[in-house]
This record gives structure tokens, C-alpha cells and sequence, in this order.
């Protein structure tokens, strides 16, 4: 009786830490609708909204074991969106910035996010949870480095209910952006993105070129080269 009365309590804990974290992320959306527009960012506006500070708070007070016991739709819509925030903050510490996030020291490297009661980079986010744990590379449309070449910040949070519909709208929009991919029979120009992480197409499409197909309806054929990334910063003057 002990034992069965101690697992209850147990679960009966985890699913108060995860009902009490906002899955819809309404503070976020309204955030992102603040100062997401034409494409890019409005840095400038953000320090002094006052959501700014609550979301850190926010974003940092999922606990671990409320996190693991989320489904896991819900686990990749916080880790995308808690990267794409946690960047934000990055570059809004650090501004001015002559030119893009690189002017940073180890920008991806540092410790500058708060996950789980503990100090990470904004590498771990990517790498050793959404790349090693979950096996979605639909996630590379959707990660959001604060540059010109990167997929656009979505202006609306991503949520774990909406997520592979959100994933495959991020995907088309990417790929058919003809700034950052020129898809044609005969010449095909994209990402860098898929020359740094093509694997991970492998297990799920059958190669990142299947999946480019099974996007946009064209066949990849005759050249291909990998654009030049460019690392602006993916800034605009105020968002309506």
C-alpha cells in the first residue's frame, strides 16, 4: 500500500508540473506578434516590453520531470520554441552587434539559457535533446539563429497540438523562398542547412533531396550547389 500510494503521489506531481506550464504559450504569442514581422525581428522594441522578463521566467520554470512527462509533440514545440526565445535574449544582451549573431563569442556554445534548473547553450537545445532524442529534421525550418539565411521566426509559438502541421508550413515556406532555396529540374541551388545536417533526413524521408521533392513537387536534378549563408542579422525597424 505504501509503495502504490508513493507512485501516485509521484504521478499525481507530474501531471500538476505539466498542466501548469502553458502549453499554448499565450504570452509568447503575444510576444512574437509584438515584434515578429516583414521576416525578421524587431530587437530594438523587445527590452522593453514587459513580457520580456516574464517569459524568461516562463520558459525556465518547466522542471525536468514536468518536461518528461509532456507527449512528445509537446517536448519538441518547447524545445523549439524555448531556442528560438533563449536566441532572442542572446542577441538583445549583446546588442549593438556590428553584423549578426558571430560577432558573439561562441554564441551557440555559451551557457546563456536556463533549461531545467540549469545554466545550457543554445547547442544543447539543438544538438543533445531536438537532434539526438526525437529524430524530426523537419526542426531545421523551424530553429530560428537570428540570421538572414535561417528559416523566418514564426509568428505564432509553436504548440505540441499544431506541431506537425506547423513543422510542414515551416518546410514549404523555407524551401519555396527563393532567398534561400532555387529549386528547379535542371539547376538546384539550397541551403546550407542541408549540407551541414542532410543526414537527418536519411531514417525518416530517404535523404534530404526525396524530401525537398516531397515538398515542393519538383525533382532534383542536374546541378546542386549549397548557397552562401548569409549571418545579418534578420532585424527590422518596429512591427506594427
Amino acid at each position: 500500500m505504501r509503495v502504490t500510494a508513493a507512485i501516485i503521489v509521484i504521478v499525481a506531481t507530474l501531471v500538476t508540473a505539466a498542466s501548469a506550464f502553458d502549453r499554448t504559450y499565450a504570452n509568447y504569442g503575444k510576444f512574437l506578434a509584438a515584434h515578429v514581422c516583414k521576416g525578421g525581428v524587431s530587437y530594438a522594441t523587445v527590452k522593453s516590453d514587459t513580457l520580456f522578463a516574464r517569459l524568461k521566467t516562463d520558459f525556465a520554470g518547466l522542471s525536468r520531470s514536468g518536461f518528461d512527462s509532456l507527449p512528445e509533440n509537446d517536448r519538441i514545440a518547447y524545445l523549439v520554441n524555448a531556442y528560438n526565445f533563449w536566441t532572442i535574449v542572446l542577441i538583445v544582451d549583446n546588442l549593438p552587434l556590428k553584423k549578426g549573431i558571430r560577432d558573439i563569442s561562441s554564441p551557440w556554445g555559451k551557457k546563456s539559457v536556463r533549461l531545467f534548473g540549469e545554466q545550457v547553450s543554445l547547442d544543447h537545445i539543438e544538438h543533445d535533446l531536438l537532434r539526438a532524442q526525437f529524430g524530426e529534421p523537419r526542426v531545421h525550418f523551424a530553429l530560428v539563429c537570428a540570421s538572414k539565411s535561417c528559416p523566418v521566426l514564426q509568428a505564432t509559438p509553436f504548440a505540441g497540438r499544431t506541431l506537425d502541421a506547423q513543422l510542414t508550413v515551416a518546410a514549404r515556406q523555407f524551401l519555396t523562398d527563393p532567398s534561400r532555396n532555387q529549386i528547379s529540374a535542371s539547376a538546384t541551388t539550397i541551403s546550407r542547412i542541408f549540407d551541414w545536417y542532410g543526414g537527418d533526413f536519411d531514417k525518416k524521408y530517404g535523404g534530404y533531396a526525396a524530401f525537398i521533392t516531397q515538398v515542393t513537387g519538383t525533382q532534383i536534378a542536374g546541378r546542386l550547389r549549397f548557397l552562401d549563408y548569409d549571418w545579418s542579422l534578420n532585424a527590422v525597424v518596429g512591427c506594427p
